[in-house]
């Protein structure tokens, strides 16, 4: 089924207050209804669909299952359109080795910059491990044991 048709059914099925009218559903109020009697406010040929009558007519190709593309694209059309797109294809590979590498490049050097904090984390370690020692070695020759 087309989408139009499925549409066009799906409308159907929705009541309107001009159906509820003319069928006589409204409920206990039928008998004091006078509108019940009155005549539709819009008629509908069987040949027009729900979405004719809303829109106007300029808007109703939007609604058929035509195909978008009418006529076909010549050759050479269709050759640099190909071109373009491998174009674009190499130019976005390129473009993405280039992050890569740049990601790379910033990793290394977040690696060495980590790597230099480690050493001189260690180098101070090592300094204040030296002092105590030779605190410690001078409290023992004079005596002061700890």
């Amino acid at each position: 089924m087309s989408p139009k048709r499925n549409f066009d059914a799906q409308v159907k099925q929705i009541p309107t207050m001009t159906n509820e009218f003319q069928k006589g559903s409204r409920g206990s109020n039928d008998n004091n209804n006078s509108s019940n009697n009155a005549p539709p406010t819009s008629r509908m040929s069987p040949s027009e669909s729900p979405m004719e009558q809303i829109l106007p007519a300029t808007y109703s190709h939007r609604f058929t299952s035509r195909p978008i593309l009418s006529r076909r694209f010549d050759p050479n059309t269709l050759q640099q359109l190909q071109d373009s797109v491998s174009a674009l294809s190499s130019q976005i590979e390129e473009d993405e080795m280039k992050r890569n590498v740049a990601a790379k490049q910033q990793w290394e050097a977040e690696q060495v910059e980590q790597a230099r904090k480690t050493a001189e984390r260690e180098d101070t370690l090592r300094t204040m491990v030296a002092q105590q020692e030779k605190q410690r070695a001078d409290r023992m020759q004079a005596g002061n044991y700890e």
